[in-house]
């Protein structure tokens, strides 16, 4: 969902000039065109990127999933699947522009022929910060400092030759990378369009235009940026209408009126193996809330999470949904997984952050690096900080002023990147050569 929220500012800006229709996962429709646009749904998903084993056991429901899966490698059957979804999807659409989410960056591959043959130009969309892999800059899945980019890089590079040897072994060689030279031999990439560069989640290319959705301000200082890559600002869309429920509403009263400090939780999406730590996490939470008498208010749209709290303080409330630009612009202090889209509206609303990483292979760890490092908040250890750690922090985030007063600088560096800056730089997207 942060993903598509991310990007809607963006598309309205475009929508003065153009027709502008959203593609991806059918789940995600509803969502989209409650925001006013259309949308064209996917069965499919990219390929190269792991994806084998959540369609063999999520979506088409089969057992002994990892032969359904090592199989799946072999014929390279996700990437012809895609690749007849995505042809049928630009036949119908007849676009004279594609933008692709730069975390499914492999749909460039199985598009390029088609792109180049119909002349439509095509870009990337960030909707992170940079993944590659730059000197002097600490991978985005690490939780060090600049000064630690060394080390920090000698740990990528051991974690990331374990894993791939591992993969390797796992799926007699067709691992993510074979399938991904696979797409690129048959679809005859350009080496211009291939990066040397390593890259986190999925892989990098070079000269084609890529419209980084933040400012260059948010990242460790020396971040270099290549000819095409483009900081476009925060892009945060105040227009966003988010699903609201029921138990929301019995709180929006104590929000608006209370004089206690307003504390918001929310870590998003999570898979099912991450709930413990999470529930366990949320009962301390909610003991350093009612002894302090702080209003709480999480959200979670994980069920496991919010049937394990059958009783609670007057001053804590559990919903599957907020208005998140809503509630962070009453809110004190908000405790967060770390997902990019969240840490900018956070910025945008001037609001210091507690962050706890969930996830360690995506970018959660890096951009709680980047909130510490900027003054904008503190980290925190999911399963080891004691309620009377977790409370140090929130009371060091309510009561000193400097965490708000750095995030309202941080934000102000958005003025730097007016809208017209994109307008112009995307009426300059490249055709493909």
């Amino acid at each position: 969902m942060s993903h598509f929220n991310a990007c809607f500012r963006m598309a309205r800006l475009l929508e003065e000039n153009y027709e502008v229709t959203f593609a991806g996962f059918g789940f995600f429709q509803s969502h989209v065109k409650a925001q006013g646009f259309p949308f064209y749904p996917l069965k499919t998903v990219p390929f190269g990127l792991g994806f084998e084993h959540w369609v063999n056991t999520t979506l088409e429901k089969k057992k002994n999933a990892y032969w359904h899966s090592l199989k799946d490698r072999w014929s390279d059957r996700l990437f012809h699947l895609r690749d007849a979804e995505l042809r049928q999807m630009l036949t119908t659409l007849r676009p004279d522009y594609l933008l692709i989410d730069a975390w499914q960056s492999t749909d460039f591959i199985v598009l390029y022929p088609y792109l180049r043959t119909h002349g439509i130009k095509a870009a990337f969309v960030q909707t992170m910060l940079s993944s590659t892999l730059d000197k002097g800059v600490p991978p985005l899945n690490s939780l060090a400092p600049p000064q630690a980019s060394r080390k920090a890089h000698w740990q990528f590079h051991a974690d990331q030759s374990m894993w791939t040897l591992l993969q390797k072994l796992k799926f007699i060689g067709k691992d993510n990378t074979a399938q991904i030279n696979y797409g690129i031999k048959k679809n005859k990439i350009p080496r211009r369009y291939l990066s040397k560069k390593k890259s986190l989640l999925s892989p990098a290319f070079n000269d084609i235009d890529e419209f980084i959705l933040a400012p260059i301000e948010m990242d460790f200082p020396g971040r270099p940026l290549l000819p095409h890559q483009h900081p476009i600002g925060f892009m945060i869309d105040a227009q966003r209408t988010d699903a609201v429920s029921k138990s929301f509403r019995e709180i929006e009263t104590l929000l608006s009126t209370s004089t206690q400090p307003v504390l918001y939780c929310s870590f998003g999406s999570l898979a099912y193996e991450h709930t413990g730590p999470i529930i366990t996490f949320l009962e301390k939470l909610i003991a350093v809330a009612k002894a302090k008498a702080y209003v709480l208010l999480i959200a979670s749209p994980i069920r496991a999470v919010r049937d394990n709290f059958k009783t609670l303080p007057p001053n804590v409330v559990i919903a599957d949904s907020v208005p998140q630009l809503d509630v962070l612009s009453r809110a004190s202090v908000f405790i967060t997984h770390g997902g990019f889209n969240s840490i900018k509206e956070s910025i945008d609303a001037t609001v210091p952050m507690l962050v706890y990483p969930v996830y360690k292979h995506t970018d959660q760890r890096g951009n709680a690096a980047r909130v510490l490092y900027h003054g904008l908040g503190l980290i925190g250890n999911l399963q080891r900080d004691t309620e009377a750690q977790i409370e140090e922090k929130l009371q060091e985030l309510i009561t000193n002023s400097a965490y708000k007063e750095k995030t309202a600088q941080l934000k102000r560096s958005g003025s730097g990147y007016p809208d017209s800056l994109f307008l112009e730089l995307f009426n300059i997207i490249r055709p493909l050569a």
